[in-house]
């Protein structure tokens, strides 16, 4: 099986969440060996705040010796991405060489009359099995990430959520004396001074004291995390998600924005490190999205918006449905059909001191980044 020939598969299985009983799911772990028994994981209940924290963590465990494995549910670059080791995504190769002992697993149990299985299933067994492989010694699992408009794996949460609990995060811990920057930002927190981390956006500052909590709380669980490490790994994190800066003249950046608490704060985000210059928006989201209260925040800061396509599911809201409704809130709108027509546009509309900003659904911003990558490198 190929890397596409995986994604095909995975793509077409039923994507319901709730089945009446767990009898398929647990039928599959048995029949890879249940995997998950050899496995030790760090549950982080995330709210409805996005998976910076759980990578933070990850990068401190890794800088204090530990092998660790990662889950996240977004996908940004591809697909793969979802399942880290030593954080990094795993390879297309041996992601699809998973993909067909789960498929074969699977075909196994249609013969012995199981219900097929699921999507989410699949992809926990893949997980489990991925990380036992690979011999990891602590697993970063993150929950409740899902929003009404932001799917997440329930499979993997509830399994999670009965055998270890979860790791509650305080989303009102507050950094004192920070030092916003774009390439670094300075931040105390409790007893902790002089902590930093190396990329910018006021959500990831807060990520970073959130996992400074959770650091804390492992430490008394018994993990050997010395404050070197915790230094070490804040500042050596990086990762592909909310408010990732790409590059400069002009600056470009992308944000997945789901919901008017995340629209807030991009703003925020935008008036710290961008005060005084345009944003050439590029956008692009789903059916649910409330786009009119979502773009309400950042109206304020348009030179003009882009809108684009984002998939050809159903789920979509395509580029000239999105434009018409935004246009009632800012007359500088047009609506694409491609993301490298977006892009260049928006470089013929920003002028150096203006910043361009992909933000919406995470399905399209992966690819947009690498446009603009490229672009920038241009």
């Amino acid at each position: 099986m190929k890397y596409d020939e995986a994604i095909e598969y995975m793509e077409s299985l039923s994507h319901e969440e709730w089945m009446e009983t767990r009898d398929t799911f647990h039928r599959l772990c048995e029949k890879l060996g249940n995997p998950w028994q050899e496995l030790s994981f760090i549950h982080i209940s995330a709210g409805d705040h996005k998976g910076s924290v759980p990578a933070y963590v990850s990068f401190v465990l890794q800088a204090a010796g530990y092998k660790v494995g990662r889950y996240i549910s977004q996908t940004i670059l591809r697909f793969s991405e979802r399942l880290q080791v030593g954080n990094k995504p795993i390879t297309k190769k041996y992601f699809a060489e998973l993909t067909q002992r789960v498929k074969d697993a699977c075909r196994e149990l249609g013969e012995e009359g199981y219900p097929a299985v699921t999507f989410y299933e699949a992809e926990a067994a893949m997980m489990f099995l991925c990380f036992k492989e690979h011999g990891v010694q602590a697993v970063v699992a993150e929950t409740g990430l899902g929003t009404r408009n932001h799917s997440y794996n329930r499979i993997i949460e509830e399994w999670i959520m009965q055998h270890y609990p979860p790791l509650e995060m305080k989303m009102n811990s507050t950094a004192k004396r920070v030092r916003y920057g774009l390439k670094k930002q300075r931040f105390d927190y409790r007893e902790w001074r002089g902590l930093e981390i190396t990329s910018p956006g006021v959500g990831r500052l807060e990520s970073a004291v959130n996992a400074v909590r959770i650091i804390e709380s492992l430490q008394k669980m018994g993990y050997s995390i010395a404050e070197k490490a915790l230094r070490k790994g804040l500042a050596e994190a990086s990762f592909i998600g909310d408010f990732s800066v790409l590059g400069k003249n002009p600056y470009a950046a992308i944000d997945p924005v789901h919901t008017k608490e995340d629209a807030l704060e991009l703003a925020k985000s935008i008036q710290t490190y961008f005060p005084e210059r345009k944003v050439v928006f590029i956008a692009g989201m789903i059916q649910s999205d409330e786009y009119a209260g979502l773009f309400e925040p950042l109206n304020p800061f348009a030179k003009f918006v882009i809108t684009v396509p984002v998939w050809d599911k159903k789920e979509s809201m395509g580029s000239y449905q999105l434009a018409s409704g935004l246009i009632k809130l800012n007359p500088n709108v047009t609506a694409v059909d491609s993301l490298e027509e977006a892009v260049e546009i928006s470089c013929l509309l920003a002028e150096k001191s203006d910043v361009v900003i992909g933000f919406g659904a995470d399905i399209f911003l992966g690819r947009l980044a690498t446009i603009l990558s490229d672009r920038n490198r241009q």
